[in-house]
């Protein structure tokens, strides 16, 4: 009695494992082509601090883990360019600045900082535009939001990533940000 209560319940808990994968990847089945996420968090360093991260050519191997930096452009504000090859993989990354607008400091009408720039992966058909946009608080801390918004063209690697999820990229530079701001601060 109690053996074949046992196969009946192991069949139950993999129909039931079955119907939750399964409704999984429907879910992300029926994702559109552009996808976005973002990550919010705040940081004990002034809004300056995280704007010369974001605009220091020598900081791009602590920002993106695991990678030789190539052909970096700089101009009037910063950086602006700048390729990269993940040491593991054999594919290069390029990154090319949209926008980069300085906005006030502290106080409560403070117009936020926005550094956004465009990836486009070499062989990969994702192409990611990230918006760093940030706030400098009147306590001297600062609120950085880090938005991605994801065009991602091969509908089965869409699904992938719709069960794995997309905000990895988002959190990882909001992680970075926070900590290579508070050690930037003191260089200003």
């Amino acid at each position: 009695m109690i053996r074949r209560l046992l196969l009946w319940a192991v069949l139950a808990f993999f129909a039931a494992l079955a119907f939750f994968v399964g409704s999984l990847f429907w879910q992300a089945s029926r994702l559109p082509e552009t996808l976005t996420a973002t990550a919010e968090d705040i940081t004990q360093a002034p809004a300056a601090a995280v704007w010369l991260v974001l605009n220091t050519p020598g900081v791009l191997t602590e920002r993106f883990d695991e990678v030789e930096v190539y052909e970096q452009t700089e101009d009037d504000l910063g950086l602006s360019a700048w390729i990269t090859r993940h040491e593991d993989r054999n594919y290069l990354t390029r990154f090319s600045r949209v926008e980069a607008v300085k906005g006030g400091s502290g106080g409560n009408d403070a117009a936020p900082w926005i550094y956004s720039y465009r990836i486009d992966a070499e062989d990969v058909p994702v192409r990611t535009l990230r918006e760093v946009r940030f706030v400098e608080q009147p306590d001297g801390s600062t609120l950085i939001t880090v938005t991605d918004q994801l065009t991602i063209e091969d509908r089965s690697l869409r699904m992938w990533m719709g069960v794995l999820g997309t905000d990895g990229g988002a959190k990882n530079e909001l992680k970075a940000l926070k900590s290579l701001a508070v050690s930037a601060k003191a260089a200003l």
